[in-house]
């Protein structure tokens, strides 16, 4: 079997992360997720030095009030609130190895192992 190499053109990646097609791939999606989120939710795109980026957010106090209550933003983008939570879930009550952290200082310090909280 051929030994096959992939090279990633970084500088193509790049321009396509900025691109005018995929900020309005981005766009039509963040107002999709708005439109079904209702009332008093807005959605805006702009291009960051490194990529184009979307977002929806709660403009009102009472979507604001709504999302708060009813987790829309979740339900809207079908991740369910203990997908969302089930990280920290999952991390809770096993064992932290030792490890060593830098202060501010540029001192190294241990920080013993530990068991997490429940």
């Amino acid at each position: 079997m051929a030994e096959y190499k992939f090279k990633l053109n970084r500088s193509g990646v790049r321009a396509l992360l900025r691109s005018q097609e995929m900020k309005a791939m981005l766009k039509a999606k963040a107002d999709a997720a708005a439109q079904a989120c209702g009332d008093g939710y807005e959605s805006g795109s702009y291009v960051m030095p490194t990529r184009a980026v979307a977002r929806v957010s709660a403009a009102t106090i009472e979507a604001k009030q709504d999302n708060l209550a009813n987790n829309t933003f979740l339900k809207v983008l079908g991740v369910s609130a203990a997908s969302a939570q089930s990280t920290a879930a999952d991390r809770s009550g096993k064992k932290v190895q030792g490890y060593y952290r830098t202060t501010r200082s540029g001192k190294r310090i241990y920080v013993k192992p530990y068991q997490r909280r429940k």
